[in-house]
């Protein structure tokens, strides 16, 4: 999608709340269809400020426009009143949000040394807006004339100075200083993996310490649990600050390694049912306690689906991008989308661009496979409107037998057709 919508060849995306993951959309405005996720085991819950403002700030990106537009869809006037509350709570939490965060510094008895600040999920935002900044600006000098202004334009900002001007301006010379460790390096990565400077480097430095190349993008090699690759890329992933506490929480208090995760991911895009991946990997508690059959299933969900596809799917993305740098452009658009959808596979529990597809319609994960394996390289290759038209009943009976009946019917409700 990054990739078509960089080329115009899509003026509208309609995305989950995955957009959010470290992705480089350059697009004008974004449309909230909801303000709420449904948590598993929870149901609705109200989006937090930090996932809110993380999907708003895709509009009118760096390089993209001065001006972004950020709507709430209601359908109501009670939904719309809901919907004021809702962002003035997050303008709020903008705004106290950096006053809060300079306070604690200063209170620590620590200097505003930004960089030193990294590992903490709301300084790591605070950087990385500084560097779209610095991209935007184009050179260090002119950053450290323009940073303060550049500031004075952020509600959080403006709270500071209104507050405690004295913060306030130690938060301007911390920026400036930022700026000259910003100067010279490829603040690009930054924009399209969504981490900090200071987590890119010490990932690069990383992929390199393990001789990790654009040669690990390659499924045969990626998803084979005899070739570590995808254990060393996981261990890799651990140690990114902005991803470090969703995937440490799927292995829990196990030792921060990588081979837990990619045991699980391989054999979730390998294709193995979510009962098996619960008895594989989930069956016992942090603390050692066997767990029983549906406490495995739903620690399993919670976690695969919670925390890791989305939060792999975005590493894995962001590593691809530091490995191959611009040379991805230079191959072919077949070979592209292959390597491209790597991570893809991760986040939706298939192993081929075709399944991808089908997932992407709705299909369950178990029959996405063997749907796509029955139809002609012809259909699959129609613009997803109209394969949809093509999956049939006859279809899904060709691909599944005794199963297909059932499976078309959940489909169906699940499109909303029934």
């Amino acid at each position: 999608m990054e990739w078509l919508l960089e080329r115009g060849r899509i003026d509208v995306l309609v995305a989950t709340t995955t957009i959010a993951q470290g992705v480089n959309f350059p697009v004008s405005g974004v449309v909230f269809a909801q303000n709420k996720y449904y948590e598993f085991l929870e149901g609705p819950v109200e989006m937090p400020p930090e996932d809110f403002w993380n999907i708003a700030g895709r509009a009118g990106r760096v390089e993209q426009g001065s001006l972004g537009i950020v709507a709430l869809a209601a359908l109501d006037d009670d939904k719309a009143e809901e919907l004021k509350v809702f962002v003035g709570r997050q303008v709020e939490s903008l705004a106290s949000g950096l006053t809060k965060m300079v306070q604690n510094v200063m209170r620590a008895g620590q200097e505003l040394q930004l960089h030193e600040f990294y590992e903490e999920p709301e300084w790591s935002a605070f950087l990385q807006y500084l560097a779209h900044a610095y991209r935007q600006i184009g050179n260090a000098e002119t950053y450290a004339n323009e940073i303060e202004q550049v500031l004075r334009g952020t509600l959080g900002f403006q709270e500071l100075r209104r507050t405690n001007p004295t913060s306030a301006n130690r938060l301007v010379i911390g920026a400036r200083t930022y700026g000259a460790r910003l100067a010279g390096k490829p603040l690009k990565l930054v924009d399209v993996t969504g981490f900090s400077w200071e987590s890119v480097g010490a990932t690069l430095s990383n992929l390199s310490r393990d001789r990790i190349t654009s040669d690990v993008w390659d499924a045969e090699r990626l998803f084979n649990p005899g070739t570590g690759e995808m254990r060393k890329l996981m261990g890799i992933l651990l140690g990114v600050p902005e991803l470090r506490a969703n995937l440490g929480a799927v292995i829990g208090g196990e030792r921060p390694g990588g081979d837990k995760l990619a045991r699980i991911l391989i054999d979730w895009v390998s294709g193995i049912s979510i009962k098996e991946i619960a008895t594989r990997h989930f069956s016992r508690s942090a603390g050692g306690r066997v767990l029983s059959d549906d406490k495995a299933i739903a620690e399993c969900c919670k976690h695969l689906f919670g925390k890791l596809t989305q939060t792999a799917a975005w590493g894995l993305s962001a590593l691809q991008s530091m490995t191959f740098g611009d040379r991805l452009e230079q191959l072919g658009e077949r070979e592209q989308q292959t390597i491209r959808n790597l991570p893809a596979r991760v986040f939706y529990g298939v192993n081929s661009n075709e399944a991808i597809a089908l997932r992407l319609l709705g299909v369950p994960r178990t029959a996405a496979p063997a749907l796509s394996s029955s139809l002609t390289d012809q259909e699959m290759s129609r613009p997803l409107p109209e394969l949809r038209q093509t999956l049939n009943q006859s279809v899904w009976e060709r691909a599944l037998g005794d199963q297909a009946i059932d499976y078309y019917r959940v489909w169906k409700i699940m499109q909303g057709e029934e």
